[in-house]
């Protein structure tokens, strides 16, 4: 075999082994933060007062797995064949993680005119709405304090937190020519 191939060969096979690392690492560093959002998702529960049960996990974990914005419906749909939760507990468990900051409702434009929700991580932030694709982006960090301030010096509320959503068009549904510019 010719040794420029042999090269060429032993390269591309390092390349692959080195891609192979990384995806390894990034699906262990994914699963790790997977791990690390549902530990810090079943303390702020408790933290609020709110038992963890199997069935509150389980709902916890769709959510979180779910591809995007997803209606109780859905998530109730999700969940009953396979594990016997019910509709009820799915709407009742939704309500107890909108209270802990688990679970955040978002503001979507959807025909059906369903709440939609998706899981939170434990820091502040907010979020980006594609209202074409209904993906949903975490922005962490703020940067609104000088607006809460304003706020509380001109009106005298004083303000203890606040939800900000910004809703949209994006960049892959822009590419595609989709959505409002």
């Amino acid at each position: 075999m010719d040794g420029a191939l042999l090269l060429g060969l032993t390269g591309q096979r390092m390349r692959n082994t080195i891609a192979d690392e990384n995806d390894y690492q990034n699906e262990e560093t994914a699963v790790m933060e997977e791990q690390a959002n549902m530990a810090l998702a079943m303390e702020r529960l408790l933290a609020h007062g709110h038992a963890v049960t199997p069935q509150r996990r389980l709902v916890v974990e769709a959510l979180r797995d779910a591809p995007g914005p997803i209606s109780a419906q859905e998530l109730s749909a999700a969940l009953e064949p396979s594990r016997g939760i019910g509709q009820m507990t799915v709407y009742r468990t939704l309500a107890l993680l909108l209270d802990a900051g688990v679970a955040y409702q978002v503001a979507t434009a959807d025909a059906d005119r369903q709440a939609r929700y998706v899981f939170c991580s434990g820091s502040h932030h907010h979020h980006l709405v594609c209202q074409t694709c209904h993906t949903v982006l975490e922005i962490a960090g703020c940067g609104m304090e000088t607006v809460d301030h304003e706020v509380e010096q001109r009106t005298g509320f004083a303000a203890v937190g606040h939800h900000l959503d910004f809703v949209g068009t994006c960049p892959a549904c822009a590419a595609q020519g989709k959505g409002d510019r």
